[in-house]
C-alpha cells in the first residue's frame, strides 16, 4: 500500500461515519490499525493529513464505536513512529563514525520522541476536557440522557448489536427530555433498550439486512419530531418489545404521517381508476334484440373532435352491444 491508498482509505473512513455506517468504519479503521506504516515517510504532507482525519474521528465522530477504534488506531500508529524514530536514532549511533554525530543523532532521536510523547499528552489533555465538559452539562441534554441511558445497557460485545442499543437508547431520551416520561426511571428506560434489541437480535440471529431495516425503521419513527406518542408507548411499556419489532412502518407512523400515506394511496386509486371506461344505468334504450330496456352505456370521442361522439349501448337482459353516433 502506498501513501495515497492509505490516504484515501482515511477518506473513506470518515465518510462512512458521516453516512452514519457506524460497522463499514470501524473495519476500515481496524485495517489501518493492522497496516504496517512504518514504510512512510513520516514527515510528508499527506500522511500528516491522514494523521489529521484520524484524530478528526477520535474527537468528532457521529459514533461512540468509532471514537474508541480511532483512538485505538491512533494509539498503535504513534506507538511505530516511535518505535521507529528510537531505532532510527539507535542505527545511526551505531554506524556514525564520531562522536559528534552520534550525540547529534541521539539527540534528534530523543527530541522526537519528546515532541511525540507532548502531542500525546496535549490530545489526552484535550480529550479529559471535553469529558468534562460534558459531564458540566455543557453538552445538549438529550446526547447527556443518552449517555447515562447506554452506561447502563448491558453491553453484548457485538459493534452491530452495541450500536443498535446506543440508536434506541438515544430514542428512549427523547422522550425523557421530551417530559412525557418522568415517572420512568432511566435504569428502567435501560432494560427496555435491552429488551428490544434482544428481541430483534432473537428474532433475525444473523444481523442481516431485515435486522439493519428494522433497526432504520425504529430509529426513523423514535427520533421523528412529531412522533412523541410512539416514543411515550414504548417507554411506558404500553408496547412491549415483541409486539414494537412486529409492527409495520405505518403502524410506527405519527398520525400525521398515516393521514399523509392516506391521503396517496386515496389519490393513486383515484388515478387508476380514471382511465377506465365510465358507464350508466339507462332506458333511454331499446334493446333489438330481447325488447328490453334495461341497457348500459358510455360515450367516446371516435371521429374528429367536430363530429358527435360515438354512444356504445350494452343491454343488461342479453348483452346484446350496439352503438351509434
Amino acid at each position: 500500500m502506498n501513501i495515497e491508498e492509505l490516504l484515501g482509505l482515511v477518506e473513506k473512513a470518515v465518510k462512512e461515519d458521516e453516512n452514519e455506517n457506524e460497522e463499514r468504519a470501524v473495519e476500515i479503521l481496524l485495517q489501518l490499525e493492522s497496516t504496517p506504516i512504518d514504510a512512510f515517510d513520516f514527515t510528508s504532507a499527506k500522511f500528516a493529513a491522514c494523521g489529521k482525519l484520524i484524530s478528526t474521528l477520535r474527537k468528532k465522530a457521529k459514533s461512540e464505536a468509532v471514537k474508541r477504534k480511532a483512538k485505538e488506531c491512533k494509539d498503535a500508529w504513534t506507538k511505530i513512529i516511535v518505535a521507529k524514530s528510537t531505532r532510527s536514532g539507535t542505527d545511526s549511533k551505531t554506524t556514525t563514525t564520531t562522536t559528534t554525530t552520534t550525540t547529534t543523532a541521539a539527540a534528534d532521536a530523543s527530541k522526537s520522541n519528546e515532541n511525540i510523547e507532548e502531542k500525546k499528552k496535549k490530545e489526552e489533555k484535550e480529550e479529559e476536557k471535553e469529558k468534562t465538559t460534558t459531564e458540566n452539562g455543557e453538552g445538549t441534554a438529550i446526547e447527556q440522557v443518552q449517555r447515562t441511558i447506554a452506561s447502563k445497557v448491558e453491553r453484548t460485545n457485538n459493534a452491530t448489536r452495541d450500536r443498535s442499543r446506543e440508536v434506541i437508547a438515544y430514542g428512549l431520551a427523547l422522550a425523557h427530555c421530551e417530559g412525557k416520561c418522568e415517572d420512568i426511571s432511566i435504569t428502567s428506560l435501560a432494560r427496555i433498550v435491552e429488551e428490544v434489541e434482544d428481541a430483534m437480535s432473537g428474532k433475525w440471529k444473523d444481523l442481516g439486512k431485515e435486522y439493519k431495516a428494522k433497526l432504520r425503521q425504529l430509529a426513523f419513527n423514535m427520533k421523528d419530531p412529531k412522533n412523541p406518542d410512539l416514543r411515550r408507548a414504548i417507554a411506558k411499556r404500553e408496547i412491549d418489545a415483541t409486539t414494537l419489532i412486529d409492527l409495520s412502518s405505518e403502524e410506527l407512523g405519527s398520525d400525521e404521517r398515516r393521514a399523509a400515506n392516506q391521503s396517496i394511496r386515496e389519490h393513486a386509486e383515484a388515478e387508476a381508476v380514471r382511465g377506465q371506461r365510465k358507464e350508466a344505468s339507462t332506458t333511454a334504450f331499446k334493446c333489438g334484440k330481447c325488447g328490453q330496456r334495461a341497457c348500459t352505456f358510455y360515450q367516446l370521442q371516435t371521429r374528429s373532435a367536430d363530429e358527435p361522439m360515438t354512444t356504445f349501448v350494452t343491454c343488461v337482459n342479453c348483452e346484446n352491444r350496439w352503438k351509434f353516433c
